[in-house]
């Protein structure tokens, strides 16, 4: 017969072979999304400094090009803040949990 402590073990290390490698995984993308992000930023702050650089000099012909730079970039910008940073769907962790949930509870009330 199946004990608690042997039942437990195996959701614990059934849980564990699911989580560990989902956390590695969500450190690595967490970190590109934000090299990304300081990426993008640089860029914005670069284009900036072109727009201050060019109203200080009065030049307007490279407004439209500068406009449009600026819009590229903020668009980027909230793209990659929208990114999911886990490496799964969000209905992965319920059926993860009903997958082991559910056999055990069937097994303490048979």
């Amino acid at each position: 017969m199946i004990t608690a402590p042997f039942l437990t073990g195996w959701i614990t290390v059934a849980s564990a072979a699911f989580i560990v490698p989902l956390l590695g995984m969500h450190r690595r993308i967490s970190a590109e999304k934000k090299d990304l992000e300081w990426q993008v930023g640089r860029r914005i702050e670069a284009a900036i400094s072109q727009i201050h650089g060019a109203a200080d000099a009065g030049d307007l012909s490279q407004a439209d090009g500068l406009n449009k730079l600026m819009g590229s970039l903020i668009a980027e910008r909230e793209m990659l803040a929208r990114l999911p940073t886990w490496p799964w769907q969000p209905g992965t962790l319920g059926a993860f949990v009903t997958a082991i949930l559910l056999p055990v509870g069937l097994f303490i009330v048979t």
